[in-house]
C-alpha cells in the first residue's frame, strides 16, 4: 500500500485537506471539512499528517497521534518562509505543507505532553490575573493623584494608603468608582494566591520544580514556567539550543566576510525569558565573592552596563537550567570560584 501524505490548512472552524503519494499525484480529492470533524475524518485513514501551528492545533495532534497517525505540527513562520507562488489559498496552504512533508523538510514544532499544556494554562492564568490587578491599581493611584492624593510607591504603601485617600475624595460617584475596583484589587489579589495554590499542588510530584528553585534567582513561577517551555529537555542537543530556544543568544547578520552580533533574539517563551531576566537581575544584588556566576556577571558590569550584565547572566541561568534538567541534578551554591573577587561595595 502506497504511502499518503496528508496536509491539513487548520482553523478555528474549518480546516481544508490535501493529500498525495510520495512522486506528488493527488491520492484524494483536496477537501475542506468542519474542524470538529477531523478526528472522524481521520478514522479509516493511515498516513503521516502535517498541520499547521497554531490554537488548537496540539490538541488536535495529540488525538490524531492516538489514532496511530503520524503527526508532525510545523512551524508557522519558517514554513511561511518558504513561500507559496501565486495567491495564497487555505486549498495552496494544505498542498504546500503536503510538500514539504513528503520531502522531509517539515521545520517541526514539539508537541507538548498535556501535563506541559496544562501547567503553562494556569501560568497564563495568573499572568492574566495579575496584570489586571496591576492596571487597576495604575488606574487607582492616577485618579488620585488628580485630586491630591500622593503617596509612595510601593504595593505596601498602596494596600496602606488607598483606602483613606479614596475615603477623602468628595465626589461621591468618584469615590464609589475607585472604591468597587479596589475591591477588585483585593478579589484578584486572592485568585492570584489560589491559582498559584492550584500551581504548588498541581506540580507537587514533579521532581524537575525542586531542582530549579536550587539555582539563585529561580523561584516557584519561573521553575513553573521552564517546566512548561521546555517539557522534554532532551529534545535540545545542548544548552546553548535551549538558550536560544528562549531567544537569550545574540542575533547574527553578516555579510561577505564581516560578522555583526546585535541584541538577543527575543524567540521563543517571553514569559520564560521574563522570569530568567528578572531572576538574573535578583541574582545579581545578592554579594557573594565566592560564587563565580556573580563575579563573572559583576565584572561584566563594570565593563560594559548592568542591563547587558544582566541579561548575560540570564542566558548563563537558562544553560545552568538545562543541564540540572538533563541530568536530574541540583545546583551546588557551595562552589568555590578561582576567579578572582570582586571587591564588595562595603570595603
Amino acid at each position: 500500500m502506497k504511502q499518503i501524505f496528508y496536509g491539513i490548512d487548520f482553523h478555528k472552524n474549518t480546516s481544508t485537506i490535501y493529500a498525495s503519494f510520495q512522486d506528488g499525484t493527488q491520492a484524494e480529492k483536496p477537501i475542506t471539512i468542519k474542524s470538529d470533524r477531523l478526528l472522524e475524518h481521520f478514522s479509516n485513514r493511515k498516513g503521516i499528517i502535517a498541520i499547521e501551528a497554531t490554537g488548537g492545533s496540539n490538541d488536535k495532534a495529540l488525538k490524531l497521534r492516538e489514532q496511530g497517525h503520524v503527526v508532525k505540527i510545523v512551524e508557522t513562520n519558517q514554513f511561511k518562509a518558504i513561500g507559496i507562488n501565486g495567491k495564497k489559498t487555505d486549498y495552496r496552504d494544505a498542498e504546500a505543507l503536503t510538500t514539504v512533508l513528503r520531502l522531509n523538510a517539515v521545520p517541526e514544532v514539539h508537541l507538548r505532553s498535556l501535563y506541559a499544556r496544562q501547567l503553562k494554562s494556569l501560568l497564563k492564568s495568573r499572568e492574566a490575573v495579575v496584570s489586571t490587578r496591576t492596571r487597576f491599581i495604575s488606574h487607582i493611584r492616577g485618579t488620585l493623584r488628580e485630586y491630591g492624593v500622593v503617596f509612595p510607591t510601593g504595593i505596601e504603601n498602596f494596600w496602606k494608603f488607598a483606602g483613606k485617600g479614596i475615603a477623602a475624595i468628595d465626589c461621591g460617584y468618584v469615590k464609589e468608582s475607585l472604591e468597587m475596583l479596589l475591591e477588585q484589587c483585593r478579589q484578584l489579589k486572592e485568585q492570584e494566591k489560589k491559582i498559584e495554590q492550584h500551581l504548588k499542588e498541581y506540580s507537587k510530584d514533579d521532581p524537575r520544580i525542586g531542582r530549579l528553585k536550587s539555582v539563585r534567582g529561580v523561584g516557584d513561577i519561573t521553575a513553573y514556567t521552564l517546566v512548561a517551555v521546555s517539557d522534554d529537555v532532551h529534545r535540545f542537543g545542548n544548552a546553548k539550543q535551549f538558550a536560544s530556544y528562549l531567544g537569550l543568544t545574540p542575533s547574527v547578520s553578516s555579510s561577505a566576510d564581516k560578522t555583526f552580533m546585535g541584541s538577543i533574539t527575543k524567540s521563543g517563551s517571553e514569559m520564560a525569558r521574563r522570569c530568567l531576566i528578572h531572576g538574573a537581575r535578583s541574582w545579581l544584588k545578592t554579594e557573594d565573592p565566592h560564587d563565580k556566576h556573580w563575579v563573572w556577571a559583576k565584572n561584566l558590569e563594570k565593563n560594559k552596563t548592568k542591563n547587558k550584565a544582566i541579561v548575560a547572566l540570564a542566558h548563563r541561568m537558562s544553560r545552568i537550567c538545562y543541564a540540572i534538567l538533563r541530568d536530574e541534578s541540583q545546583y551546588n551554591r557551595n562552589y568555590k570560584s578561582k576567579v578572582e573577587a570582586v571587591p564588595s561595595q562595603a570595603s
